[in-house]
């Protein structure tokens, strides 16, 4: 079990690419369904987002409430899924066609 508070930046950003590459690859066939490696990878997140957002990282600035691994958040999904992609942009069509024809 890793103290992810005391983990460098870089040190978490590696942790969460290796906990997703795992999930990606292992997740569906545990028995859990990788729930663990999701809380995981989210609780990683919280605290890179807190280190990234305070201007000093030093590892014993952590809030006095770390997120607690026993409970998922409501935003935080219970099985992994990738992000969708993003839709192309809906392409610019003027109507301005239709009403260049001249009625004398």
């Amino acid at each position: 079990n890793i103290a992810l508070p005391s983990l460098s930046s870089a040190q978490l950003q590696t942790f969460i690419q290796k906990q997703e590459q795992l999930l990606k690859t292992m997740g569906v066939k545990l028995p859990d369904k990788g729930e663990k490696i999701v809380k995981k990878i989210a609780e990683a997140k919280e605290v890179l987002s807190y280190k990234q957002s305070s201007s000093v990282n030093v590892p014993h600035t952590f809030p006095s409430s770390p997120p607690s691994s026993s409970a998922t958040p409501s935003h935080i999904s219970s099985t992994y899924e990738p992000p969708p992609p993003s839709p192309s942009p809906p392409s610019s069509s003027s109507s301005s066609s239709s009403s260049s024809s001249s009625s004398s």
